[in-house]
């Protein structure tokens, strides 16, 4: 048999090889788009990382700005408190025992009658509960109240500082195994 130039010559059964080659193209455009995923899974993790971060640090200043402001302005605003209700409730006392003392004499002239003498012995005497019970308030302010409010503030910054912690070493973890991820799927990618 003749032959001219370009005529076929020899045809090898090349469909087995055909097919492997195709499995092996959707291979590697499989291991591309493992390598694109798992890069991007890592970059949003730090992302997620970075921004979890800032909100944990965010929490802190917060727990540590309500700490100062218990500090400087409600501690000092109930001291205030305290001692202006003592003050007053002194002097509202003061002024009901002097008016008690010349009660006695005005109810001797008649000039007031013994109920209005009563009265004014009642008043005198709810001033000297009162007193004790704004003593009393502060005194349980200054040994109970203000040790219990310093610890739970106290407590606020500390699980604040702890909670940021847990964070970082959470997406550190996760950051480890997704460039594991990455790596694996590279060197599949190369394979």
């Amino acid at each position: 048999t003749f032959v001219r130039k370009g005529d076929i010559l020899l045809r090898l059964a090349d469909d087995e090889i055909l097919d492997r080659i195709k499995d092996a193209e959707d291979k590697l455009k499989t291991a591309e788009s493992n390598v694109i995923a798992a890069e991007q899974t890592l970059a949003i993790r730090r992302s997620t990382m970075t921004s979890d971060l800032e909100k944990a640090d965010l929490e802190i200043e917060i727990a540590q700005l309500a700490m100062k402001a218990w500090e400087e302005g409600d501690v000092l605003s109930k001291r205030q408190s305290n001692d202006l209700a003592i003050e007053t409730a002194k002097i509202n006392l003061d002024r009901l025992e002097n008016r008690f003392a010349e009660a006695q004499s005005l109810v001797d002239n008649g000039f007031i009658s013994n109920d209005e003498y009563e009265q004014d012995r009642i008043r005198m005497i709810e001033a000297q509960a009162k007193v004790k019970e704004v003593e009393l308030a502060k005194t349980v302010y200054e040994r109970y109240t203000i040790k219990q409010d310093r610890a739970q503030r106290e407590s606020a910054v500390e699980q604040s500082n702890a909670e940021k912690g847990r964070i970082e070493q959470r997406h550190l973890a996760e950051i480890v195994k997704i460039e594991a991820d990455v790596e694996s799927a590279r060197f599949k990618l190369e394979t």
